[in-house]
């Protein structure tokens, strides 16, 4: 009796050829519509996005406007009610980039059952289609032969063996990318899920600054009693004390001797620092060449606004960048935190700040911040966030202070504040502070 099997053989490769055309129906409509919706969601906050975006520049604008204004208590009531909004809307668009991040994977989590379902069916199906091949290629030539009514028959299921041979390998090919699509989308999704980590912080951060700027508005309120010559008072006090201070650091860092082995710092211009602030140009802000938010306000060593006066008339012993609003202050090289003044006494001296050694006889010290993320003793990689820029302490605008010292010169000495407070300031030798740029 002559075998009927390629019969229901042909009718299995027709099946399977079938299959293996349309690579399996799409996901359900309840999916795509699932998808959609997700997608026209995240357009929306993209949008939403945009529009504070342009609201946080127009504050960004008037901000700066102000700041090249008289310094009144109008203007500083002001400056503060500003910068205030803008961070509102920091907080606002924060808030809304983590939103979208959580619809994005989401969306990613669709992509990836879909995938995951996907490579599942192609997995049974070829693997049906392979097992039956293999069980038509345990057949001989003869018994092949044999089992067909022709011979023509016999040359037609050698065709379409070898067809779909081809199909079976375009197929495992497509499931093989696939699966590198599925990997990139979970490393797509992790990556995601540690920017919302990032946001989630930085909103946390942005909050406790906003909630500082509203107690200081307070604070200069109180003590002013909202007059303008009570405030010109403040200033004229606060001139006093940072100068006070200028002259006995500067008492202090006379009398520090230090003899600096060349060999045990780095060589000038040397590049090894990283920004400090994000867009930032080292060029003066008032020669109307840099385009960039932040910029040199003073630079150090024996300038200009030192000779008027300032300082005693000696140098100055670090670098001021303008950071108008609450901005990410990075380490400018690896190291480990020194020490921080966080809390302490913030309307002291350098005010909020922190001093990073690092591993090549550099230290450097980050002043007048308006919070701190860092903490002694903590190892920090070259741009880790270790605070953000504000206006605390002995400033009379909001800016970052950046010192270089040689690191065995550097040492710590109490220093008696007005209010009665006794804190911890870094000091050193004359000779041991350097210049910022030399590294930058």
């Amino acid at each position: 009796m002559v075998s009927r099997k390629p019969k229901y053989f042909f009718a299995f490769l027709f099946a399977a050829f079938f299959i293996l055309a349309t690579f399996f129906p799409p996901s359900g409509n309840i999916q795509a519509g699932l998808m959609e919706d997700l997608r026209e969601r995240i357009e929306e906050r993209n949008t939403k996005i945009d529009e504070i975006e342009k609201e946080i520049a127009s504050y960004q604008r008037e901000i700066s406007e102000l700041s090249g204004q008289a310094v009144t208590l109008k203007n500083s009531i002001r400056t503060l009610d500003v910068t205030r909004k803008k961070l509102g809307a920091d907080i606002r668009i924060t808030q809304n980039q983590i939103n979208a991040t959580v619809l994005k994977i989401q969306k990613l989590g669709l992509e990836v059952e879909q995938k995951e379902e996907e490579i599942t069916r192609s997995d049974n199906a070829i693997a049906d289609i392979i097992r039956e091949v293999d069980e038509a290629e345990t057949r001989s030539l003869v018994e092949v032969i044999l089992s067909n009514d022709t011979f023509s028959a016999f040359l037609d299921e050698v065709e379409t063996l070898r067809r779909l041979q081809g199909s079976v390998s375009r197929r495992l090919g497509e499931l093989e990318s696939l699966k590198a699509q599925l990997e990139d989308a979970k490393e797509q999704n992790e990556a995601e899920k540690v920017s919302l980590v990032d946001f989630r912080t930085e909103l946390g951060d942005r909050k406790k600054i906003a909630d500082n700027n509203k107690a200081t508005k307070r604070r200069l309120l109180t003590t002013t009693k909202n007059k303008e010559s009570n405030y010109k008072k403040l200033l004229a006090e606060k001139k006093v004390l940072r100068e006070t201070f200028e002259r006995e650091l500067l008492e202090i860092e006379s009398q520090l001797r230090a003899v600096i082995d060349p060999n045990s710092i780095p060589s000038a211009g040397s590049g090894i620092f990283a920004p400090p602030l994000s867009d930032v140009a080292y060029k003066s802000c008032y020669d109307g060449s840099t385009k960039a938010k932040n910029c040199i306000t003073q630079y150090f060593g024996d300038t200009p606004f030192a000779k008027s006066g300032a300082y005693n008339g000696k140098t100055h012993n670090g670098m001021d960048l303008r950071a108008r609003t609450p901005q990410k202050v990075r380490a400018v090289l690896g190291g480990t935190v020194v020490r921080v003044n966080s809390g302490v006494a913030p309307n002291c001296q350098y005010g909020k700040w922190v001093v990073i050694k690092h591993n090549n006889g550099l230290t450097t010290l980050y002043a007048h911040m308006s919070l701190i993320k860092a903490r002694a003793g903590q190892k920090v990689n070259t741009g880790d966030v270790i605070g953000y820029s504000g206006n605390s302490g002995y400033s009379i605008g909001p800016h970052l202070h950046l010192t270089v010292y040689a690191s065995q010169a550097v040492t710590f000495k109490d220093y008696k504040c007005r209010s009665g407070l006794t804190v911890s300031i870094p000091v050193a030798a004359l000779n041991a502070y350097l210049n910022p740029l030399d590294y930058l």
